[in-house]
């Protein structure tokens, strides 16, 4: 489980994951977000809405280069597949290999409530 984070704790956290973003998409060449929110959600480590906007837990400061890298394929894959068809695995597995090996090995890792 992931530590709990007091409130300067969660402003750093949000700092590194946004900072890993932007570094991530500099070299990054397909569709670009329109915004990325950070935020501390409790049940999703990322997610992407229908007008392209990402959102990315802070909790990810705390996970490995792989998988923090898995979460933020994951959400730019649905600027282009809005759901999670075989279509949606086959383009994640163009960017990351064994994209849904990356899913169980995020299963370790519990966002704290």
């Amino acid at each position: 489980m992931l530590p709990t984070l007091t409130t300067t704790e969660k402003k750093i956290a949000a700092q590194n994951v946004r900072e890993r973003a932007n570094l991530f998409l500099q070299c990054y060449e397909g569709k670009m977000p329109k915004k990325i929110f950070i935020r501390f959600s409790k049940t999703r480590w990322g997610s992407c809405s229908t007008i392209g906007n990402i959102s990315l837990n802070g909790y990810l400061s705390f996970l490995p280069d792989e998988l923090f890298q898995y979460v933020l394929y994951h959400e730019l894959c649905h600027l282009y597949v809005w759901n999670h068809s075989s279509a949606f695995w086959d383009l994640l597995a163009q960017w990351i290999s064994s994209p849904k090996s990356k899913r169980k090995l995020l299963r370790n890792y519990r966002i704290p409530d």
